[in-house]
């Protein structure tokens, strides 16, 4: 089960069919709306040939420009979105389809009288997404599973079957971090700062007023944790400096 569709949401859609003016496709996960990508949202150049660019039963990520929910249309488009975070969306895509396959199995082994939309509802009260309740199953045990309403039997049995098909994938975002600053005292508040960040993350020096940031974490949860701590942390930077830029990058 997932939320309602809405603008600048990034969904994952199987190309169904492609015509001259672009191409309709599936959007996984909301089967009562159907996707419509224009040429000019494919990619960032003029289209001779759209077959160059996908292909019919391809997987990929979009942006979702526009829903009309009356018609049950959406407008999307790839060229909006970086490599990086087409990347990104596939793997979480594929770490929740493992997700759901894990729950959908605990409930037949378990003999749970529940159905997988029930068990998802469940879930999705207290969690983003499946994949970190089986993140947290992992770290926790079945106590997570307990706390939410799932039986004894239940719960057991999903911790033992994600301990063992469940594998953390250690995650490394970079960020381009770019200032100016002028201060008297500048480089005693550059070392103040960036020591603070390099508490949680790696650092590199480039040159001067560029950094490497490297993060790493074992899951997206956490990534996004640390890298919202390193913002606060650069914050009082920020105010101070000139051209604070801090971007992700390859």
């Amino acid at each position: 089960m997932l939320r309602e569709i809405k603008n600048n949401d990034i969904v994952i859609i199987s190309i169904k069919s492609i015509t001259n003016y672009g191409a309709i496709a599936e959007i996984i996960g909301y089967p009562e709306y159907e996707g419509f990508l224009h040429v000019s949202e494919i990619v960032s150049k003029w289209v001779k040939n759209i077959s160059d660019y996908i292909k019919v039963g391809m997987k990929t990520a979009a942006l979702v420009l526009e829903v009309d929910k009356s018609k049950k249309v959406v407008s999307l488009s790839l060229k909006r979105l970086s490599e990086e975070q087409k990347r990104k969306a596939m793997e979480e895509y594929e770490n929740n389809k493992r997700a759901l396959k894990i729950l959908e199995e605990t409930i037949k082994k378990s003999r749970e009288k529940i159905t997988l939309e029930k068990a998802q509802e469940l879930i999705m009260e207290e969690y983003e997404n499946l994949h970190d309740f089986m993140l947290d199953v992992f770290d926790e045990g079945s106590i997570v599973a307990k706390e939410l309403g799932f039986s004894e039997g239940f719960s057991n049995i999903l911790g033992e079957y994600v301990k063992k098909v469940y594998k953390k994938k250690e995650l490394t975002i970079k960020f381009l971090l770019k200032f100016e600053i002028y201060e008297w005292d500048g480089v005693k508040t550059i070392k103040k700062h960036l020591g603070d960040v390099e508490k949680i993350a790696k650092i590199h020096y480039i040159s001067a007023g560029n950094y490497m940031i490297i993060v790493k974490a074992e899951d997206y949860k956490e990534a996004k944790q640390k890298i919202k701590k390193i913002k606060e942390l650069l914050n009082p930077l920020e105010k101070i400096s000139n051209n604070f830029k801090m971007e992700e990058t390859d």
